[in-house]
C-alpha cells in the first residue's frame, strides 16, 4: 500500500458520474477487447471500459478517449475518490510480450481518464512520434522498467496522476518530447522520478516527488524544466540533479530530506531558483561541481542543510581543480542562509569559501538577506 502525504500540494479527487454519449464504444458490452473496440473507432469516440482487469498490449493510432464506466462501479453520482482508491477499479496490464503495455504513436490526440495502466516489458506506456496524450486521474505503475517513456517530437499531459513502483524510471524523456505533470504523484523508483534529456521540455506543477531511490529529478540534457509549487523530497541521492545546458528553473517549491544534495548541478548548468525552501539534506542545499556555472538565486530559504547552504566543489566536498572550473557566474539577492550557531543554520556554513587561486568568492555583495 503506498502513504502520500498531503505536504502542501494539490492533488484532484475524482467525481463520478457519467452521461453516455454518441460515439461512445463500449467494453465488454459490445467489444470483447479493448483493442477491438480501438480498432473498430473512429476519431473523435470514447472507449468506456468496465471494471476489471484487461491483459492486452493495446495500440493506438487514432485520436479517442478511453476512460472508465465509473456508474457500473456501484458509486452514487458526486462521490470523490482519488484514482488509486477504485476498487476493483480498471486495469489495463501488458502481457510483457511487447515493449510497452499502451503504445501510443502517429500524429493523434488521446485522452486516457480513471485508468491505471502497468506491466510492459521496457514500459507500462510508450508515447511516440508527434502524438499527444492527456491523461487524468490515472494511475501508471508497475512495468518491468519505466513507467512512461516519450520520445521523439511527443507531448504528453499528466493531471492528478500516480506514478509509481517503476523499478528504473517514473518518467523518462528523450528527443524532443514535452511533459507537463500537473498535481500528479511520482514515488518509489529506483533510478529517478523524472529523468530528461536531448531536446525535451518538462513542467512539474503542484506535484509531489518523493522517495525514489537515487534522484527525485535527473534533468541530463533537456532544454528546459521549470518546477513551480512542488515538493521533492526524501530522495537518495539528490533531490534534483542538472547536467547540460538548459535553463532549469526551480519556483517556490519545497527540496528538502535527500539523502545528498538538495541540488545538484553539474556541466554547464543554468539554474534559476526563486523563493523555494531547501532544508534539511544530508548534504549541501545546493552543490555546484562543475564548470560554465551559472545561478540565479532569489529569496530562497536555505537552512539546516548538513553542508553549505550554497557551495562549489567536486561531488565529495574537495575543491576542484582549475581544469574543471573555468567560469562561475552567480547572482542573486535576499536569500536567508543561516551561519552554524545561528537558529536553523547550515550545519559547514551559509556559503563555501572561494578556492585560493583557482575561484575567486563566486558570491556577490547582496546574495545573502541582511
Amino acid at each position: 500500500m503506498i502513504t502520500i502525504a498531503r505536504a502542501g500540494c494539490v492533488i484532484l479527487a475524482v467525481a463520478v458520474g457519467w452521461v453516455g454519449l454518441a460515439g461512445t464504444l463500449r467494453v465488454p458490452g459490445e467489444f470483447p477487447t479493448i483493442q477491438a473496440a480501438l480498432d473498430a473507432a473512429s476519431p473523435g469516440d470514447v472507449i468506456e471500459i468496465a471494471p476489471g482487469v484487461y491483459t492486452e498490449d493495446l495500440v493506438i493510432a487514432r485520436s479517442v478517449t478511453l476512460r472508465a464506466d465509473l456508474v457500473s462501479l456501484g458509486l452514487p453520482p458526486g462521490k470523490f475518490l482519488f484514482p488509486w482508491e477504485l476498487e476493483p477499479g480498471i486495469q489495463i496490464v501488458g502481457t510483457g510480450r511487447q515493449p510497452a503495455a499502451v503504445v501510443v504513436k502517429g500524429d493523434v490526440s488521446v485522452t486516457l481518464e480513471f485508468l491505471t495502466v502497468a506491466g510492459g516489458r521496457v514500459a507500462a506506456l510508450m508515447v511516440e512520434g508527434q502524438s499527444r496524450l492527456t491523461m487524468r486521474h490515472a494511475a501508471i505503475m508497475k512495468s518491468n522498467a519505466i513507467g512512461i517513456l516519450i520520445r521523439d517530437w511527443a507531448r504528453v499531459v499528466l493531471d492528478a496522476c500516480l506514478v509509481a513502483r517503476n523499478p528504473s524510471y517514473g518518467v523518462l524523456l528523450l528527443d524532443a518530447a514535452e511533459i507537463s505533470l500537473l498535481n500528479c504523484v511520482l514515488v518509489e523508483k529506483r533510478g529517478a522520478a523524472l529523468a530528461t534529456s536531448g531536446s525535451s521540455r518538462a513542467e512539474v506543477i503542484g506535484s509531489l516527488i518523493l522517495n525514489n531511490f537515487f534522484y527525485g529529478i535527473s534533468a541530463g540534457g533537456s532544454r528546459s524544466l521549470t518546477v513551480r509549487d512542488s515538493v521533492i523530497r526524501g530522495n537518495g541521492f539528490a533531490g534534483l540533479t542538472v547536467g547540460g545546458e538548459g535553463l532549469i528553473e526551480v519556483w517556490r517549491s519545497t527540496v528538502s530530506s535527500n539523502r545528498f544534495a538538495g541540488i545538484h548541478a553539474t556541466g554547464r548548468a543554468n539554474l534559476k531558483l526563486v523563493e523555494n525552501l531547501i532544508a534539511d539534506n544530508q548534504g549541501s542545499g545546493v552543490l555546484f561541481s562543475g564548470w560554465w556555472l551559472t545561478l540565479e538565486a532569489v529569496s530562497n530559504h536555505v537552512v539546516r542543510n548538513s553542508g553549505y547552504g550554497f557551495q562549489v566543489s567536486n561531488i565529495v566536498g574537495v575543491p576542484l581543480p582549475p581544469a574543471l572550473v573555468i567560469s562561475v557566474k552567480v547572482v542573486g539577492r535576499e536569500n536567508w542562509v543561516p551561519e552554524p550557531g545561528e537558529p536553523d543554520g547550515n550545519r559547514l556554513g551559509a556559503l563555501c569559501p572561494g578556492i585560493p587561486g583557482i575561484l575567486d568568492d563566486p558570491w556577490p555583495e547582496g546574495f545573502l538577506d541582511p
